[in-house]
């Protein structure tokens, strides 16, 4: 499956206590990928659904893109103290999709975090143009990373050009 539909955008979660947002569209000419919007919510229900809705109705209605969502799906890791509060922003994500997305055109889609970090790592945003600097942006570019890699998933051109050069 690739992404034809255009214009085209996918709002990307990376789901936690600060949850970060990111808009993405694709420029229709070059095909590229291009930073709509940043943001990040420390958590509270009804910002994560307001957050979601803004830029869902911007990209949709302001501008007639197909939106997809992508969000990193929360894996608990081995080990590690379990935080639920990921767990609750998808639960969140998922009513939201369910009353408010626009199914016929758009997606809901969970990344697993591998998917994110290690193919998309934070010089490959740079070399998009979609990185957002400094630490405190960190859950920014998770979200950002699984937007990229939802869009390397389905084999779109302009985003591998983008990221990774022109092929020889």
């Amino acid at each position: 499956m690739r992404v034809e539909r255009y214009p085209y955008a996918c709002i990307n979660i990376d789901p936690g206590k600060v949850t970060g947002f990111s808009l993405l569209r694709v420029d229709e000419e070059s095909r590229k990928p291009v930073l709509m919007a940043v943001g990040s919510v420390p958590y509270r229900a009804i910002d994560i659904y307001d957050q979601m809705s803004a830029w869902y109705y911007m990209a949709r209605v302001g501008h007639g893109y197909a939106v997809d969502v992508v969000m990193e799906k929360f894996v608990a890791r081995t080990g590690k103290p379990i935080e639920t509060t990921a767990l609750k922003v998808m639960g969140i994500a998922e009513a939201w999709w369910a009353k408010e997305g626009h199914k016929i055109d758009s997606k809901y889609v969970e990344h697993m975090p591998v998917q994110g970090k290690f193919m998309v790592t934070d010089d490959v945003l740079r070399a998009a143009g979609v990185h957002t600097p400094g630490h405190a942006n960190r859950h920014i570019n998770d979200a950002t990373r699984h937007g990229i890699g939802h869009l390397m998933a389905q084999k779109h051109r302009g985003t591998a050009i983008a990221c990774f050069g022109e092929p020889s």
